[in-house]
């Protein structure tokens, strides 16, 4: 997502991830990985759980993607089997440039 935030931005889109890690872990990550947008912490698993999105059985996090339009309703919502289980960027982008045309 970072290589298209510039894309995202464009459309007038504020792209945040959310991350099951400690602190410390996620900014190491980011660095690591060059992000540059915000990454909120969830170690507590707290909204994660609030949006169903733990692995039953395990403390795991499912990958998920959401598009929120200005008034908080969900537009795209993608829920992962597993971390390797995204959605394109492409689509994620065209779910964001419907909500910038209105």
């Amino acid at each position: 997502m970072q290589a298209a935030l510039a894309s995202f931005q464009q459309h007038g889109a504020t792209l945040v991830a959310i991350s099951v890690d400690k602190q410390e872990d996620s900014a190491a990550l980011a660095e690591r990985l060059g992000i540059t947008f915000p990454i909120l912490i969830d170690d507590a698993l707290a909204v994660t759980r609030s949006y169903q999105l733990v692995e039953e059985g395990k403390d795991i996090a499912l990958p998920a993607t959401f598009v929120l339009d200005r008034e908080g309703v969900v537009v795209l919502r993608k829920i992962g089997e597993n971390v390797m289980d995204r959605p394109k960027v492409e689509e994620v982008l065209a779910a964001v440039a419907t909500v910038a045309a209105g």
